[in-house]
């Protein structure tokens, strides 16, 4: 520990890695087989998983480095590793992000209680008492602000790829953050 805790706020992957081996110890089960049978299968999500299957790697997009030269797809091997390791297509994605928007459920499949998916969508740190910064899981995009209203969003990068999600969720305006 290099700052005094409550301090000081850096983003590492190291903190979800810490939270899915709690996951582990309390499930008594592997992370990725206890967000498989409680967040994939549920939601329908057929094609997301932490380790890169052969039907994956055949349908993965071509991977370009800056100047636009191809590079090699996936140059290290996703593990089970809970912080940055999971793969999915957009369509598995909409699933979660509806789920997340609708309180936690997707038809008949609850994957979190409602009182959890409001406490996550919530600023939980800020970098100023007026610009919310990062929430449960989630980053939180004070730097993006549409009509009104800041964006809840996780994104992700890896030589050749980058993901972002953004959620518009219900009561998360300029100004009742402000207040």
């Amino acid at each position: 520990m290099i700052r005094k805790p409550g301090k000081s706020y850096r983003y590492d992957n190291l903190g979800f890695t810490i939270q899915g081996y709690v996951v582990e110890r309390m499930s008594g089960k592997p992370f990725s087989t206890y967000v498989q049978e409680h967040i994939f299968a549920p939601l329908g999500m057929k094609n997301s998983h932490f380790r890169l299957t052969p039907d994956m790697q055949a349908n993965l997009a071509v991977p370009y480095d800056t100047i636009g030269r191809k590079i090699p797809a996936y140059a290290t091997v996703p593990t089970d590793y809970p912080g940055g390791c999971m793969l999915s297509t957009g369509a598995d994605m909409g699933r979660f992000m509806l789920a997340h928007l609708n309180g936690g459920q997707l038809g008949d499949a609850r994957i979190l209680k409602e009182e959890t998916v409001r406490t996550m969508q919530q600023p939980q740190l800020a970098i100023h008492p007026k610009l919310p910064n990062m929430a449960y899981g989630f980053e939180y995009g004070n730097h993006r602000l549409h009509n009104g209203r800041y964006i809840v969003e996780k994104a992700g990068d890896l030589d050749g790829y980058h993901t972002g999600m953004w959620l518009l969720c219900e009561g998360k305006s300029r100004k009742q953050i402000a207040d």
